[in-house]
């Protein structure tokens, strides 16, 4: 079973690469960051981010009340 601590960048790096991400890690480890907790929460927000319920969310917040104004206006226009 694989540990949870443990953090995976994969194969498709340079070895130059790999070093750098590694010092990166473990500067995050002595300042008390765990980099599998960080690399698991970029995930989960990009996962986020693409589901429709993300995007539905994200367009209400933003959206609805403009939009429900406009309609409102319109209806009122319509009706004079």
């Amino acid at each position: 079973m694989r540990d949870p601590e443990t953090i995976e960048y994969g194969m498709g790096m340079s070895l130059r690469e790999a070093r750098t991400l590694l010092d990166c890690a473990r500067r995050d480890v002595e300042r008390g960051l765990s980099p599998s907790h960080a690399k698991m929460e970029k995930r989960t927000a990009a996962a986020e981010a693409l589901t429709f319920g993300g995007w539905a969310e994200s367009y209400f917040r933003h959206n609805y009340r403009h939009e429900m104004a406009e309609i409102a206006s319109l209806t009122l226009s319509a009706t004079r």
